[in-house]
């Protein structure tokens, strides 16, 4: 016989008490009844109100645009990429202003046109896909346009959207190619 029963009851008792200290499965509400869902207790995000704010955003961005170079160039993050035709890509607001100064200069108008926003279900990323239309005046006095496609990705900085990677495509063909 058994000389110390209270061993055995403990030895049994040990394995169900540490299954009831097991950690809920991943995606599970520990306090749901077995199978019920975990509750999504993330705040839901506002499409429309992303979409307008970068809109705003991009408005602003806009008449930068006709400031200075520099003033364009503040809508970047610290390490947004350029990447424009017929040139190579342009990182942080530095390089952007230096590489897009010289045709900012030459711009009297300029306008974007959103297509689509595509926000990211955190709502700090959003992917726009646009069309634009500037036109100027060349240094040798003879007037400009141009239009095309753009797709600039934002994200929500300290508050701010911001301009992480943006890249533009002229309609028009590139220079001795003829026509398209």
């Amino acid at each position: 016989m058994t000389r110390h029963p209270h061993r055995l009851a403990l030895l049994l008792a040990v394995p169900l008490l540490l299954a009831g200290c097991e950690a809920p499965e991943p995606g599970t509400d520990a306090g749901a009844e077995p199978g019920a869902e975990a509750a999504d207790t993330s705040p839901a995000v506002d499409v429309a109100a992303v979409e307008q704010a970068i809109r705003d955003r991009e408005a602003e961005w806009e008449q930068a645009a006709l400031v200075s170079a520099d003033s364009f160039a503040a809508f970047y993050t610290s390490d947004g990429v350029l990447l424009a035709p017929n040139a190579p890509p342009m990182q942080g607001p530095a390089a952007i202003a230096e590489g897009m100064g010289p045709m900012l200069e030459t711009v009297d108008g300029i306008s974007f046109e959103t297509v689509s926003i595509d926000v990211a279900a955190s709502g700090d990323l959003a992917v726009e896909q646009g069309r634009y239309s500037l036109t100027g005046t060349a240094p040798d006095g003879t007037a400009f346009d141009d239009e095309g496609s753009y797709l600039v990705v934002w994200a929500k900085r300290d508050g701010v959207w911001m301009v992480t990677h943006d890249i533009f495509n002229t309609d028009r063909p590139a220079p001795g190619t003829g026509e398209m």
